[in-house]
């Protein structure tokens, strides 16, 4: 309770507005207590201007000040008389108790009143409901009487732990009558719980009572997740007086405290009209989450077409346990031809965040009676998180046999197959199987638009920018695709702060820092405000990566040690072997040798529990071409070249790294054919000073650091946007996972280097 008692004793108009139950009379007392002086104490017990006038006199009478004075009379003389009788009597207080009682002409004729009083009479007004008086008040709410979690440990006393504290305070709301309630029933029984089944009756009993008494909706609007101005309408249209409840108020939106709602759950079910009707204003104002509650809880059988209206991308905002309490609801209440759409809709939402819950409902649709085109629709999906578990053939047919047969009027679904095929066609990672994911994800960004599934196509889109121009060598092309990708993206999303990730890496190659360092910036400042670790923790990572590039040691361990500080939950398995090889990759480039025989040793633990050797062929072949046998550097570095473990944009590291082994060997001819190479791989790029900028250390072993870069001819003209698609996995037929993906939509482009 944040109420400043001395601070109220000196304003001269005092008004207590709150709910039953919050402790007014009490504070009003304790108000009147701390002044001093005369007290006249009127309880309004009508609406009318007779009632208020004879509570008046009656008050007056009490305090032995109108004892001549006669009830009956003219209501309005009697207010009158009441005034010269205040007067009479000196300083006074006049504490007004129960005004949401007053019809709004008494209301009215209250405020005349209190606008002529005399000099020295102060007032206290109190009810659950106060009138607007047109007065210089000074206004306590429910909120400054709501408990806190220090009140609620003070009356439960000493022997009380704070998760005792805890669960009075979440079950009450800090509604100080409950709070009482809840601490008298722990006295006499221990055991007891506010949250256990029944206790919310037994909190609630005489506190509900007096206000349901006043107040038929209650019981109703209990029963309702959230109430705002329309909901009330909805409720009983002749009927604008505001609800009696203690509702702590979010926005526009009144939150029913639990143990109101639990009180309100023996109740009459409520109309289905009316709970259609809610449900359907919930979605409307994006409260799809408390409409899908309702629903759950009083008409099952609605549900299955509000999450299919409602679509995938509303249903991925929602918390998985909220989507799985609805998709089990919607299997026991609809028919199956029902279930399919609905099952297909909440398993699309879960790409990211329940794999195996998606791919447990992706089943039960396929086995389903369901209409052709959900069919193909659910096999569509089926197709990709085959390939996304291993069988990279295998999901590429399958997604291919669904192609076939889906006609151009389902553009999602003839989409979502061409991605998962390019998606494998990505996975070999050569030249020419680049260029035929480069025209996949094209095709299918483009179908995505014609189904106006802006997510999708954003997703798809960076997928081609990241993962088929720039890994193939093409970071000008791949930064414009990242950059419309983000065009589509709203601000503050988290997608958007995924791609951004991306956008950051392939600007920074380009090199434009600012682009980079904006985009990276962004991307962090989305994922501290959704506490979302793996947005962190990819921000981070390709902070590594920039730092390392800048030369910058120190830099690349703070980036590193806060990718581990923000890994819970994504930096696992494979993603957390590639992760640990990257950092012994660029430790090596680095020169720190301590550092990188510690990060190898973590990567080599997990890729020999996994099955992910390729993990570390890159940082081995780094190392060996720079410090340690130059043979097998160049033996490692040819084994590496035309498989997937690499990609042909770092093919112009490879080639400098070879001619720092070949120049250790002394063969200087060959040293200098490789350098030429690296050279003319860069220029291909587009990035002629690609190694000035970003392997300067390789070109100190060289000698050659202080040589003139070519101009740089950066095409990229999109930059200022930001981005890194998701981290996916290349899978391989008949391999485990070498990576686990942690983007949004799961799929996309793993970092090889």
């Amino acid at each position: 309770m944040s109420v400043d008692l001395g601070a109220l004793a000196g304003a001269p108009v005092v008004v207590l507005e709150a709910p039953v139950g919050f402790g007014k009379t009490r504070l009003a007392e304790q108000l009147l207590a701390a002044r001093g002086g005369r007290v006249v104490r009127v309880r309004v017990d009508g609406p009318g201007i007779a009632d208020l006038a004879a509570a008046i006199v009656r008050a007056l009478r009490r305090a032995a000040l109108a004892a001549d004075l006669d009830p009956s009379a003219d209501p309005s003389a009697l207010l009158d008389l009441a005034l010269g009788r205040l007067a009479e009597a000196g300083p006074v207080q006049l504490f007004v108790d129960d005004v949401h009682r007053l019809a709004p002409p008494t209301a009215a004729a209250l405020a005349d009143l209190l606008a002529d009083r005399p000099a020295g009479v102060a007032v206290v007004i109190a009810g659950r409901a106060v009138p607007r008086l047109g007065l210089d008040v000074q206004p306590v709410g429910a909120d400054e009487l709501r408990l806190d979690a220090t009140e609620v440990a003070e009356l439960l006393g000493p022997d009380a732990g704070p998760a005792t504290v805890a669960e009075v305070l979440a079950a009450t709301g800090g509604w100080p009558a409950a709070v009482v309630t809840a601490v008298d029933r722990l006295r006499h029984d221990p055991r007891w719980s506010p949250t256990a089944p029944g206790g919310a009756r037994a909190l609630l009993g005489r506190l509900v009572d007096d206000a349901v008494a006043d107040d038929p909706r209650i019981p109703i609007a209990a029963r309702l997740p959230l109430l705002d101005d329309d909901v009330l309408t909805l409720l009983d249209a002749g009927d604008t007086r505001p609800l009696d409840l203690a509702t702590p108020v979010t926005g526009r939106w009144r939150r029913v405290p639990e143990p109101v709602r639990g009180w309100a759950a023996t109740a009459a079910a409520l109309d289905g009209d009316l709970v259609r009707a809610v449900a359907a204003h919930y979605a409307r104002a994006g409260e799809l989450a408390a409409a899908l509650e309702l629903l759950t809880r009083e008409q099952p059988g609605e549900l299955a077409d509000l999450l299919v209206a409602a679509g995938w991308q509303s249903l991925a905002e929602l918390p998985v346990d909220v989507l799985h309490a609805a998709v089990e609801a919607v299997r026991s209440a609809g028919p199956p031809a029902r279930l399919a759409p609905a099952l297909l809709a909440a398993a699309k939402a879960t790409e990211s965040s329940a794999r195996e819950l998606r791919a447990g409902w992706l089943d039960e649709a396929g086995g389903l009676d369901a209409d052709p085109a959900t069919r193909r629709a659910v096999d569509a999906e089926r197709a990709r998180d085959r390939l996304r578990s291993a069988d990279v053939d295998g999901g590429a047919e399958w997604a291919a046999a669904v192609l076939a047969e889906t006609p151009a009027s389902e553009p999602a679904t003839r989409a979502r197959a061409l991605v998962t095929i390019g998606m494998r066609d990505a996975f070999h990672c050569r030249a020419e199987t680049l260029a035929a994911a480069a025209e996949r994800f094209a095709t299918a960004a483009e179908l995505y638009r014609e189904a106006d599934e802006t997510q999708l196509r954003a997703e798809t889109l960076a997928r081609l920018g990241y993962t088929a121009l720039h890994l193939a060598g093409r970071p000008a092309e791949g930064v414009r695709a990242i950059a419309a990708a983000l065009s589509l993206l709203p601000v503050g999303d988290r997608n958007r702060a995924m791609r951004l990730t991306e956008y950051a890496d392939v600007a920074d190659v380009l090199g434009d820092d600012d682009a980079a360092g904006a985009a990276l910036a962004e991307a962090l400042e989305i994922g501290t405000r959704r506490d979302d670790a793996a947005v962190i923790g990819l921000a981070w990572w390709t902070e590594s990566w920039r730092a390392a590039r800048r030369g910058d040691r120190d830099r690349f361990r703070v980036a590193a040690a806060a990718v581990e500080q923000h890994g819970a939950g994504w930096l696992t398995g494979g993603q957390a072997a590639e992760f640990f090889g990257s950092c012994a990759e660029f430790l090596s480039l680095l020169g720190d040798l301590a550092g990188y025989q510690e990060y190898l040793a973590r990567a080599q633990a997990i890729a020999d529990e996994i099955g992910y050797p390729e993990v570390v062929a890159i940082p081995r072949a780094i190392y060996e071409a720079e410090h340690g046998d130059p043979h097998d550097g160049l033996r490692r570095l040819a084994e590496l070249d035309g498989t997937a473990a690499v990609t042909p944009a770092s093919a112009a590291q490879r080639a400098l790294l070879s001619a720092i082994a070949h120049h250790r060997l002394g063969n200087a001819e060959a040293a200098a054919a490789q350098r030429a190479r690296a050279d003319d791989l860069a220029r291909a790029m587009g990035v002629p000073d690609l190694h000035q900028r970003i392997h300067r250390p390789q070109l100190a072993a060289l000698g050659v650091l202080d040589e003139p870069a070519t101009a740089r001819t950066c095409s990229c003209s999109a930059a200022s946007a930001s981005t890194r698609a998701p981290l996916t996995a290349r899978r391989r037929r008949g391999t485990r996972p070498r990576s686990l993906s942690c983007s949004p939509c799961a799929g996309g482009s793993p970092r090889r280097r």
